[in-house]
């Protein structure tokens, strides 16, 4: 009993960050099921396929380009000056203004982005299923279609959550997670395929944006019936610093996402499978253990908005070491199971081991996100300051993996090819990120 409550003790595990723990955990839980069955329940060819939906689902990047992140900050800085009594926002007349004309930027942007986006997936996802059959393209419209509706609900999310409602938010998307596993899983085993991530992803949509209507209907009746006085121009503030996510995003997208599709169009779907299910599991358990910084992002917007400096610090610091630990402890778990499998061929179904990369380059995986995460850390810190320094940083690491991408894995294969962004990321990126973020914290507390 005494050590449960020293290990509660040690995370901090409030309601925000339970519930952003859990979102993340529904996500990484549902990652390795989900990966079983289609192992279990799907060719070697649709299980490339798959990955490649997933992958290319994240083509709305490149619409959302960080603005969904950005929206929460602007939000939780202007909410300070406002309140939110029995649903609806109070305060003075011009705080009131400035912050439901800040909303309605964002909705009317994203109005104009959304069409774009949905053309943009529907054409490049026919380019790389080209040679797929009639099934695989129609499945491909559908997802494309729910990606883009999926855009908007997360930007509506975004909004909300700034308004300090971490805990609601996250308690839905780990709901609308589940729902999606459980749909997802239902229907692989009744052998629907591909189809089975289309009708799941439609239907956790679906309950999210009524979920959210249906907690929050008054602020969304408020907003749309509101009617300023005075119009605050908001395209001049966000539209610079807007531009630097979004060059970030973009070169995030290049990171993360191009390895799988290219892997299917150049070397076949057999290894995008194999490299689709791995960064899935890895990445994952990173998502899980941002969730002690992500659970304080309202709070550290307000606590930079209120100028209260030590506590943020103090905040930042303990929510990083939390996470930190959670991807060693994570990681280690991780290896110590897939040793166990490997050695005693425990749920080998399929052939499972050549469903999965190497021992040995799943380590070589592990290694270079930890460097990852510890850039991402530095990089929420300095976004709650409305900063964005790190946004040549993604360029050059994009232009650098991308090139890796195409140049070392046709050559030399997938072991050299991790050998390289580990180098790139311990011995470039995260050096040049330590050395940016501690010249940005001189100045901030210099000058501020």
């Amino acid at each position: 009993m005494k050590l449960y409550i020293n290990i509660k003790h040690f995370l901090d595990i409030d309601s925000d960050v339970f519930w952003v723990f859990a979102s993340k955990l529904a996500l990484i839980g549902k990652g390795p099921i989900l990966v079983f069955l289609v192992i279990a329940t799907l060719s070697t060819e649709v299980q490339g396929i798959w990955f490649t939906f997933i992958s290319l689902s994240y083509l709305s990047t490149f619409a959302d380009l960080g603005f969904t992140l950005l929206i929460t900050q602007f939000v939780s800085h202007e909410f300070v000056n406002v309140s939110l009594i029995n649903g609806f926002i109070h305060g003075k007349r011009e705080n009131r203004d400035k912050f439901f004309t800040l909303i309605r930027y964002a909705i009317k942007l994203y109005i104009v982005v959304i069409p774009i986006l949905l053309f943009l997936m529907v054409v490049i996802g026919i380019y790389v299923f080209k040679n797929s059959t009639l099934d695989i393209k129609i499945a491909w419209i559908l997802f494309a279609f729910i990606g883009a509706i999926n855009l908007f609900i997360n930007l509506l999310q975004s909004i909300y959550q700034g308004m300090d409602k971490v805990t609601y938010i996250y308690r839905a998307r780990s709901i609308g997670t589940m729902l999606f596993f459980i749909v997802a899983a239902i229907m692989l085993i009744f052998g629907f395929g591909i189809w089975s991530i289309v009708v799941s992803s439609s239907i956790a949509a679906i309950f999210l944006l009524l979920n959210l209507f249906k907690h929050s209907r008054y602020f969304w009746i408020q907003l749309y019936r509101y009617k300023p006085k005075i119009y605050y121009s908001w395209m001049n503030e966000i539209i610079k610093l807007q531009g630097k996510y979004a060059i970030s995003w973009a070169s995030g997208y290049a990171i993360f996402h191009l390895l799988v599709p290219i892997t299917y169009a150049t070397i076949g779907a057999i290894t995008a499978g194999q490299i689709g299910a791995t960064v899935t599991l890895i990445v994952g358990l990173s998502s899980i253990s941002m969730s002690w910084i992500e659970a304080k992002i309202p709070k550290f917007n307000m606590l930079i908005a209120k100028k209260q400096k030590p506590n943020l610090d103090k905040l930042f610091v303990s929510s990083s070491i939390r996470g930190v630990f959670i991807f060693i402890f994570g990681s280690l778990s991780f290896l110590f199971l897939i040793s166990i499998v490997g050695k005693y061929q425990v749920l080998d179904i399929h052939n499972y081991a050549g469903r999965l990369l190497e021992g040995r380059l799943i380590i070589l995986l592990i290694t270079a996100e930890f460097a990852a995460l510890a850039i991402a850390i530095m990089a929420k810190y300095l976004r709650a300051h409305k900063a964005e320094p790190f946004y040549m940083l993604s360029v050059l690491s994009a232009l650098l993996i991308t090139l890796c991408i195409f140049k070392i894995i046709p050559t030399y294969g997938l072991e050299y090819y991790f050998y390289a962004i580990n180098v790139i990321n311990w011995l470039i990126m995260l050096p040049l990120s330590i050395i940016i973020f501690r010249r940005f914290v001189y100045k901030f507390y210099l000058y501020d």
